[in-house]
């Protein structure tokens, strides 16, 4: 029975009584399915009204959704995870999208496909086939969108699975990432143009560099050469201001150039080995002057515990020290500069040395102390400015003691002066530390130290008195004089006095003069004066009034302690390794042939001289290609190499070189004027040994020679007959050449004098010949070269006939007049002093080195030798091998050697070419009818 029958039989029972008492059964029953009817009735109305109502939500639902999908920039979509991947949904957004409705979306299942831009079909297409490894995964690609024009979209989709974990369906969203997109594509070409901009920078500034370098070059190379000659006084003081002017425009490039570097993150830094009174001495010597100039006392006070032997990077921390210095010299208009160097904090192998340059200037106010490390910033950039500068020194110092690990700061108030510190952690040196400890007997020797500035007065005796010397102080020389004597009469006098020069009222010189005077008979103390630079007069004064040395300010302890032990008699435990600041030694290189490769004519006069000055023979090649073919022709002991040249550049040629195993070893040195760390590097990777960069220092220059040219070994030095090694050339005779002039112009060392006699009959006995050969070719340059290259090599050694010959032939090739004549006189002239120098030449108890065999004992082999190349004959390459003792009997090493090289190499034409050279030189003629 339904509910309602139910619900209708109870409201009949009650509502039957209320009609009419005696109703029977049959219209109770009728009552009963009225009532039954009237509530199907209302429940079916019921049930309509809540069917209407859920409609009504379920509708609102749904067009609150469209309209949230509608309005969301993001178009959703789904597709089967397998099957043909037809989309079974997308959203109204599509319509803005792709410029279709949904149905013509939903119509097409390769619609999305059509529209993907071909580029990212092959990548979307992979991405597609890895979508279910994971539950979520998105890709970024083109589309059309129907009119021509491309969005990018960001596609992401997830996979729904069931609940055996198999992929069924795939739901995905488009956003539109355009904007995104294009943005990203400027700021990658804005990047691009960055980076650009930033090389083309780079090289502006290396090819500013070279350009600025190049007559730089010429600038301070020949001032330096002009100041070797004599000069009056007003010229030399010209000269010396205009190689100081030079050298200040040369700091200049350089501190942009180390800005470029440490912007580009390119600034590297050494570890190595220096002592820190070397890198204070040098910031000394650099400043002194210009402090000088102003009558500013430098000081340097360096803290006892401070290690001298340290581990790092010593050319950096003098240029943050030479900046700090400088700056506070260019502020500072009198009083001092005082640089201090404590130890802030110590481990067992390190220390964190705290550095400070106090000055007592101009100062500063706040607002430029804040500005003050900024680049190109100034604290005076008024046009009436008395201060010049390029604003970048302190931001360079700042930027190198951060790299360097430790940091910088600065106080100052205006008008009291300025302290800038900084900080730099340093390994302690491997190298054991130079004593600096007096032997017994110098031990609490009294010593006085007068000086008027308080500051360097108080440093030089806190110095002293480390060493354990007993020091007291005078602040002038009336002071000094006054407790000298009282010394003396209290029976313990001073050992010793280090006086300041320039005081007021006694200066140094009258105060050394009346303690001198005080002694009355007795032992006066040894007096050291304490100048500043450039006063040559005052060391003259200061000998004639019995000054025992002189010290240049600022005054380091190592001086300090080398003067006071020098001066009272004692002895310096030797240093373990060499002082920087030691001059190159130059008799090694005496007599060393050197090929310049420049195409530079001011640079070569400038690069020749200054070799010239060390007694080098100098060949000079225009450019790369030409070196090459003085290489293979001559006998080098070394190569300057500039990098940029017409016709072969340095790099270019320096290649080529090295392919040629027989100049593998020849050292190469790049000289040019890119002076950044990528030029360096170039000239490395090419094959040279290493880079000296212009304006060209000597002593650099000097120091890349003795590296890498070998020396030839003493063993192998010719001995002369009559001639003990060592000794003199008392009773030696060598027809045609002035012995005493030669051995002058070659450093006055009689062996090497006979080496380089013997190193001229291996390289220039063949000149004439080869000179000739070079005519044949049509090639008047290097047939000019080797001419003034005879001319030079015979002069020096004091063959001045030969010379003047050599001079003649050399002008004949240049003007094409007479040349044949002229080369036959050379030839008549040289061919007899070559035989003379081999005649000189012997050893103790066998054959010399410089051949005395007759020379038609080689004869016949030398032709056989001359007939296989000539026929391009293979066996050559054996019988070289067979005949080479016989052939060193009478040929020089070199040519043996040349010979040898050659032939193994099959280079039959060099060969042909030595062997002629050989036959000029020992007169023999290798034709078969001629023999």
């Amino acid at each position: 029975m339904s509910g309602s029958r139910k619900e209708a039989e109870k409201l009949s029972a009650k509502i039957a009584p209320l009609l009419r008492s005696d109703l029977n059964e049959p219209d109770r029953e009728a009552l009963t399915q009225l009532i039954a009817q009237a509530f199907d009735t209302a429940a079916r109305e019921q049930e309509k009204r809540s069917f209407k109502r859920i409609a009504e939500v379920q509708a609102s639902a749904n067009a609150h959704l469209t309209a949230l999908l509608n309005a969301s920039p993001t178009v959703l979509y789904s597709r089967p995870a397998s099957g043909d991947l037809a989309p079974t949904f997308v959203s109204d957004g599509v319509t803005k999208m792709f410029g279709c409705t949904p149905r013509e979306y939903l119509a097409d299942p390769f619609f999305w496909q059509k529209r993907v831009a071909p580029d990212d079909i092959e990548r979307i297409a992979a991405w597609v086939s890895r979508a279910h490894e994971s539950d979520e995964s998105a890709i970024e690609y083109r589309v059309d969108r129907g009119d021509g024009t491309h969005i990018w979209l960001c596609d992401r989709q997830h996979v729904i699975r069931d609940e055996r974990g198999t992929p069924v369906e795939v739901v995905g969203s488009w956003t539109d990432i355009t904007k995104r997109k294009l943005a990203e594509i400027e700021l990658e070409k804005a990047s691009g143009a960055a980076m650009a901009a930033n090389e083309a920078k780079s090289a502006f500034l290396a090819n500013m560099s070279h350009e600025i370098r190049t007559p730089m070059n010429a600038v301070i190379g020949l001032s330096h050469l002009a100041l070797n000659t004599d000069l009056a006084p007003r010229q030399r003081d010209y000269m010396q201001k205009i190689k100081s002017s030079a050298q200040h425009l040369l700091g200049i490039i350089n501190d942009i150039l180390d800005f470029s570097k440490i912007e580009a993150g390119k600034l590297s830094l050494e570890f190595v080995d220096f002592q820190l009174d070397s890198v204070l001495g040098n910031v000394g010597n650099l400043m002194s002057e210009k402090a000088w100039a102003k009558g500013l006392e430098l000081i340097f006070d360096v803290a006892p515990e401070v290690c001298d032997d340290l581990k790092g990077d010593p050319l950096r921390l003098g240029q943050v020290l030479i900046n700090f210095v400088s700056n506070a010299v260019k502020f500072t208009d009198k009083g001092e500069i005082l640089v201090k160097v404590r130890v802030e904090d110590e481990s067992a192998d390190r220390q964190m040395l705290a550095f400070s340059v106090t000055d007592t200037g101009i100062g500063m106010t706040h607002e430029e102390v804040q500005r003050l490390f900024e680049a190109f910033e100034q604290a005076d950039c008024s046009s009436t400015r008395r201060h010049g500068g390029t604003g970048l020194g302190l931001a360079i110092a700042k930027q190198i003691a951060e790299l360097m690990g430790g940091a910088v700061s600065v106080e100052s108030e205006l008008g009291h002066g300025s302290a800038f510190h900084f900080t730099v952690p340093m390994a302690k040196g491997t190298a054991g530390a130079r004593p600096r400890v007096l032997q017994s007997d110098l031990l609490g020797r009294r010593v006085l130290v007068v000086d008027d500035n308080d500051s360097a007065r108080d440093v030089i005796s806190s110095m002293l008195t480390n060493m354990a010397f007993r020091a007291d102080e005078a602040s002038s020389g009336e002071a000094a004089v006054g407790m000298v004597r009282e010394a003396r009469a209290s029976g313990e006098g001073y050992d010793l006095a280090f006086i300041d020069w320039r005081m007021p009222g006694l200066d140094g010189i009258e105060t050394g003069r009346r303690i001198r005077a005080e002694a009355e008979g007795e032992p006066a103390p040894h007096l050291v004066m304490i100048t500043a630079y450039g006063r040559e007069e005052v060391v003259g004064k200061a000998e004639e009034t019995g000054f025992a040395d002189v010290l240049m300010k600022p005054v380091t302890s190592s001086n300090l302690f080398d003067a006071a032990v020098g001066v009272l008699g004692g002895e310096r435990v030797a240093a373990p390794f060499p002082s920087q600041a030691d001059a190159p030694d130059l008799d090694r290189l005496r007599g060393i042939r050197v090929l310049l490769v420049e195409d530079n004519e001011i640079n070569q006069e400038v690069a020749a001289g200054q070799l010239e000055l060390a007694d080098i023979l100098v060949d000079i090649a225009d450019n790369g290609e030409e070196a090459l073919r003085l290489i293979v022709r001559n006998d080098y002991d070394a190569v300057l190499m500039d990098m940029q040249m017409p016709v072969m550049d340095g790099v270019t040629a320096t290649r080529t070189l090295r392919k040629d195993s027989r100049y593998r070893d020849l050292p190469v040195i790049a000289m040019t004027a890119n002076a950044l760390a990528s030029d360096r590097e170039a000239c490395l990777e090419a094959g040279m040994n290493d880079h000296v960069t212009k304006p060209i220092n000597p002593d650099a220059l000097f120091s890349a020679l003795l590296q890498w040219v070998k020396p030839a070994p003493s063993t192998e030095l010719p001995a002369v007959a009559g001639v003990e090694n060592g000794g003199g050339l008392a009773g030696i005779d060598i027809k045609g050449i002035d012995l005493d002039k030669g051995l002058r112009l070659t450093g006055s060392s009689p062996a090497r004098y006979l080496a380089l006699l013997d190193k001229f009959v291996a390289r220039q006995g063949g000149a004439v010949e080869t000179i000739r050969l070079a005519l044949s070719d049509g090639d008047s340059d290097t047939a000019e070269r080797e001419a003034h290259s005879l001319k030079g090599a015979a002069a020096t050694l004091g063959i001045t006939a030969l010379a003047d010959v050599a001079s003649v032939a050399e002008k004949a090739i240049k003007t094409g007049d007479d040349t044949e004549e002229a080369l036959g006189r050379l030839s008549m002239m040289l061919d007899p002093v070559v035989k003379a120098i081999q005649c000189a030449f012997v050893q103790e108890g066998h054959e010399a080195a410089a051949p005395a065999r007759n020379p038609r004992d080689v004869a016949e082999p030398l032709a056989r030798l001359k007939h296989l190349l000539e026929n391009d004959d293979g066996e050559a390459a054996d019988f070289i091998i067979d005949v080479t003792p016989q052939l060193s009997a009478v040929l020089t090493p070199a040519e043996v050697n040349a010979l040898s090289d050659h032939v193994s190499q099959f280079d039959f034409e060099a060969a042909l070419q030595s062997l002629s050279g050989v036959a000029s030189r020992l007169s023999l003629d290798l034709d078969p009818g001629g023999r």
